[in-house]
């Protein structure tokens, strides 16, 4: 009489190898969570430039539709949250002289705008007009910063 059933040693057999075919997927599924990642970081970056110095693209008949932050109000913001809150010591929009915080100049519902898509918190400098995201590593310097100036 003949069993037509597998025999341990084949089932072992095939659960060693889809580990090892699962084992070499992995890497790649990382790299492509941080690819993602990459891209969502450097698109919030684009816009948060937009937000504190305007989007040139909005315009119509060559007059700047958003100016942004630095426009409106005459400076950079201290902080990104600047972007989505009025700031104390920042006047009101005055339609008049065109001057104040006209905000928020950032979607208030998207995600925090401190921190990049790795949760890590932007290095903003208003002075040398940067924003810097750690990157993957999380380490500001570490060889994969993002840096977008303004």
């Amino acid at each position: 009489m003949r069993d037509n059933g597998f025999t341990l040693i084949s089932v072992v057999l095939a659960i060693i190898i889809i580990g090892i075919l699962f084992s070499a997927a992995i890497p790649n599924f990382n790299g492509a969570k941080d690819a993602a990642r990459m891209s969502t970081t450097k698109e919030e970056m684009k816009n948060l430039k937009k937000a504190i110095i305007g989007d040139p693209e909005l315009n119509s008949d060559g007059v700047f539709i958003f100016q942004g932050y630095e426009a409106d109000v005459g400076q950079p913001p201290e902080c990104l949250n600047d972007l989505i809150t009025k700031p104390d010591g920042v006047d009101n929009w005055n339609k008049w002289k065109k001057r104040g915080w006209n905000g928020p100049y950032m979607n208030a519902e998207s995600a925090d705008v401190r921190y990049d898509a790795w949760g890590n918190l932007y290095s903003y400098d208003p002075n040398a007009r940067t924003i810097t995201s750690p990157g993957p590593d999380g380490a500001l310097g570490g060889g994969n910063d993002i840096v977008m100036n303004f």
